[in-house]
């Protein structure tokens, strides 16, 4: 008899392809550019992809670092368009 898996406190060191999608919003085709770039450490075991996260969050760390430098000032948050009421 097979038991649900109980949830772990554990940081996972691997992911499947598409939870390692979702944690960049990214597509499936971008993410397997990215591993075949040597950007992204992946491994099959078996017939399954397995992604390292630490490979993932080491990508974003260099994406953040060469992209510091390139904004003139601090990109603002979008204000929502103001609903005003025109009265005739």
């Amino acid at each position: 008899m097979a038991y649900p898996r109980k949830p772990l406190n554990v940081k996972p060191l691997v992911v499947r392809p598409k939870e390692a999608e979702r944690m960049l919003d990214t597509s499936h085709d971008r993410l397997y550019q990215l591993i075949a770039s040597g950007d992204i450490q992946s491994y099959l075991d078996g017939s399954s992809r397995k992604i390292l996260v630490s490979s993932i969050e080491a990508f974003i760390q260099r994406k953040l670092e060469a992209s510091k430098g390139q904004y003139s000032r601090s990109p603002q948050p979008r204000r929502k368009a103001s609903k005003e009421i025109v009265t005739p």
